[in-house]
């Protein structure tokens, strides 16, 4: 299970760094496509609570065969729910409609900078 934390700072990012919405959907896009490759499920979570429970209760599922019956979810760059065996190279290429000015083979470093560091 590949867990993207913090992603209440999707605002931050859109004051602080001038992401829009192609810069989302390309982490998206990243993020689906190594998720896809290694057969991982994709859970983006906040502390705000977005997709904490989801969260549990899909690793309580995949590890004690619980019953789970969550939806994946990809309308919200906030709260991205991707179960293991729900995506496919078809559902991910529909991000690209949403790239401009990026291109969805673009190397990531070119279009998302790392966070910096806070001096202590």
């Amino acid at each position: 299970v590949i867990v993207v934390n913090k992603s209440d700072c999707v605002p931050l990012l859109q004051r602080d760094r001038d992401y829009r919405n192609e810069h989302f959907d390309f982490i998206q896009l990243n993020l689906r496509s190594v998720a896809l490759k290694h057969g991982a499920a994709l859970v983006y979570t906040s502390k705000d609570g977005k997709n904490q429970q989801t969260l549990y209760d899909y690793l309580l599922h995949r590890a004690y065969d619980l019953p789970f019956s969550t939806p994946a979810d990809i309308a919200n760059n906030d709260s991205v729910f991707v179960p293991t065996g729900w995506d496919n190279s078809t559902h991910i290429a529909v991000l690209h409609d949403g790239l401009k000015s990026i291109g969805p083979e673009d190397a990531f470093g070119d279009h998302i900078k790392a966070p910096t560091l806070a001096n202590s």
